[in-house]
């Protein structure tokens, strides 16, 4: 509870100019509507991938916070941090006057939607569960930042080079491959995961 307060309190000091803004209302990867400003000139990413689509854009820029997980590319490393990709600090990512927050489906908790909702700060998520999914969601976050060009000209050289790769691997063995996420309880990646899908695309079964 005490928390919640002092994220609203935040809110109130910080969020209010941003609330003005002129918005539009966009569809997430995981079908929820988000309200965000017009332009978007303030990021907070919660999740690498984010991060690395948003550098490949070339709006890095305004990508004014990031997590402890988000290393690559090297420059993103001097970005302020807002904690860890699962348990963010919303104070300091309040402190950042973020026009948007952007996360992901897997790596992101349903509080932390909840309590950015409740300081008016929006968040839009991606959703991958393969491949091709991430190719939607850099031409979805590129038309988010008002670069489509740049997200299709990413999105079509990375598409280009998994074709190349499938017609290398075309006839040659597919050796079998276990990939072991956890021990106890032991998962492992298979069906219908995004994991799966990349070892599919490499040759492996």
């Amino acid at each position: 509870m005490a928390r919640t307060s002092a994220v609203l309190v935040l809110c109130l000091m910080g969020c209010s100019a941003a609330a003005a803004q002129e918005t539009r209302t966009v569809t997430d990867q995981t079908g929820r509507a988000v309200r965000v400003p017009a332009r978007i000139e303030r990021v907070v990413s919660l999740a690498p991938n984010v991060t690395e689509i948003l550098y490949a854009l070339g709006v890095e820029d305004r990508l004014v916070g990031v997590t402890h997980q988000c290393n690559f590319p090297p420059a993103a490393a001097a970005k302020p941090k807002v904690g860890d990709t699962l348990n963010p600090s919303l104070e300091t990512l309040i402190s950042l006057k973020p026009d948007l927050v952007i996360g992901t489906a897997e790596g992101n908790r349903r509080e932390t939607i909840e309590l950015l909702e409740r300081a008016g700060i929006p968040l839009y998520g991606t959703h991958a569960r393969t491949v091709a999914d991430i190719f939607v969601s850099i031409r979805q976050l590129a038309l988010l930042m008002g670069v489509p060009e740049a997200g299709e000209q990413v999105a079509a050289g990375l598409e280009a080079r998994l074709a190349r790769l499938e017609r290398d691997l075309a006839g040659a063995p597919r050796p079998r491959v276990l990939v072991v996420i956890w021990l106890d309880p032991l998962i492992t990646a298979g069906g219908d995961t995004f994991l799966n899908d990349v070892l599919r695309r490499a040759g492996a079964e």
